[in-house]
């Protein structure tokens, strides 16, 4: 099978869905995927259930099984100077960054992509943006679906819609 993208590395720095979805598509088109996760926690979605049990008896989460699909993992705690060069060190070998967290989380670290390599592709996915009224409004795929208007779209063909687009805080 063609793999367009063998030879790209990219690095998985997101949570939940956005960013890992993304970066799992592009694992899916043969780049290399390394994982980056918090020394402390791991990925928060090793939590999430359904569980199945591995083959040394241990809990392993099956959502975790297609998240995190392909992927080689390392932990990087980001926050702490060290762990800010050493990401810095592992960006300066890699080809793209993907990455979910509030806007300005990678400007607090020291990270953001004005600070890494130009040629470096950052997908840097947020619920509205990086900038503007919304972008510290913070939330998932339901809020996105929602403020777009399409939760009238739900429900049975002849009932009441079951949802309205979202209301943002007046203050």
């Amino acid at each position: 099978m063609r793999q367009p993208l063998a030879g790209i590395r990219v690095l998985d720095m997101g949570t939940r869905v956005a960013a890992p979805f993304c970066a799992g598509i592009l694992g899916e088109q043969g780049a290399e995927v390394i994982k980056i996760e918090d020394p402390d926690r791991g990925d928060k979605t090793r939590l999430n259930g359904p569980f199945t049990v591995d083959d040394d008896g241990n809990a392993y989460s099956l959502y975790w099984s297609v998240e995190g699909r392909g992927r080689k993992s390392v932990t990087i705690n980001l926050r702490s100077p060290e762990g800010q060069d050493l990401f810095r060190r592992l960006a300066s070998v890699s080809d793209v960054v993907c990455e979910n967290f509030r806007p300005g989380t990678l400007e607090r670290w020291n990270i953001d992509p004005s600070q890494l390599d130009p040629r470096l592709v950052t997908a840097r996915i947020s619920l509205y943006g990086q900038q503007g009224p919304k972008s510290l409004y913070n939330g998932f795929d339901h809020n996105a679906v929602a403020f777009a208007g399409l939760t009238h779209l739900t429900g049975q063909p002849d009932g009441p819609q079951r949802g309205r687009p979202f209301p943002f805080p007046t203050t």
